[in-house]
């Protein structure tokens, strides 16, 4: 593909590939390989909002999806505002709308954590387009 001599990488023998966690290109890699990547609950949530963030740039939707549904287990009071914001920066929209709920279910124990951020009317504007659509 680098071959045509079009790309800039083309007599480069490395390719930095920015925004990318090397967590998150294993398992991109390991993905692209062999179609699946032995992720699961064990792993750090943290690490799953890096592989739905790398899933999502390289059109990746069985591998984002699995992200989606392993970090919907791992939601907590103290990931929920990171999960939303990750879920709305990169489509995942079946997650958004869940942790949405989430979090308005449990806001009285984790408005503090709103102050700078307004997650909350993201999440009623969100919620609105949703149910008006």
């Amino acid at each position: 593909m680098l071959e045509t001599g079009q790309w800039k990488e083309n007599n480069q023998k490395e390719i930095a590939i920015e925004d990318v966690s090397a967590v998150a290109f294993a398992y991109v890699l390991e993905y692209l390989y062999t179609g699946d990547a032995k992720i699961s609950v064990k792993n750090e949530w943290e690490h799953l909002l890096q592989l739905l963030a790398a899933s999502n740039r390289f059109l990746l939707d069985t591998l984002k999806r699995k992200c989606e549904h392993l970090l919907a287990k791992k939601l907590d009071l103290e990931n929920a505002f990171a999960i939303y914001t990750a879920a709305s920066d990169h489509e995942a929209f079946a997650l958004r709308k869940m942790v949405a709920h989430f979090i308005l279910e449990n806001y009285p124990q984790i408005s503090f954590a709103d102050e700078q951020r307004g997650i909350l009317l993201d999440i009623l504007a969100f919620l609105r387009t949703r149910v008006l659509a």
